[in-house]
């Protein structure tokens, strides 16, 4: 069972570099480049654009930081709470007040996922939020700020 199950992660995964890579080859007849996954962040097609901010976020190149911060005011939950955990992976100073900001999204994942990347960040700026993020109504999100306070009171 764990086999199917490693042997289907390994598919997903593939389809997502897949779908990056079809896009980037119809447009620039190329590999993928960090111009290329960042102008597909402007992509109508949601799953294009939801691709290309997680392979960002795992290269973690710091030119798709500004562009990945234009992407916490879309209207998709899914798309905010992805592209705050691609800051958070990046760790780029840059990101830290629009994480900050996040701290009030109406979504408890993106609020973790900002709650998260602001602990990877390791700024001071973040240090009062997170502690107001304790008292959130959402213990998950209470539980991801005291164990991100943790990470940043570590510097």
């Amino acid at each position: 069972m764990k086999k199917v199950k490693v042997i289907v992660v390994a598919l997903i995964g593939c389809l997502l570099i897949g779908t990056i890579c079809i896009y980037a080859q119809k447009n620039q007849q190329e590999k993928p480049t960090i111009e290329s996954l960042i102008k597909a962040l402007n992509n109508k097609n949601f799953r294009t654009k939801s691709d290309a901010v997680d392979i960002l976020g795992q290269i973690g190149d710091k030119r798709a930081v500004e562009p990945l911060i234009k992407l916490l005011d879309h209207k998709s939950f899914w798309i905010r709470n992805k592209t705050a955990y691609a800051l958070g992976n990046i760790r780029d100073k840059r990101a830290v007040e629009p994480l900050i900001k996040m701290l009030n999204d109406k979504n408890s994942l993106v609020r973790i996922s900002a709650i998260q990347s602001l602990g990877y960040i390791k700024d001071k700026r973040a240090l009062e939020p997170l502690i107001g993020a304790l008292n959130d109504k959402d213990l998950f999100v209470a539980i991801n700020a005291a164990e991100s306070l943790n990470f940043l009171l570590k510097l």
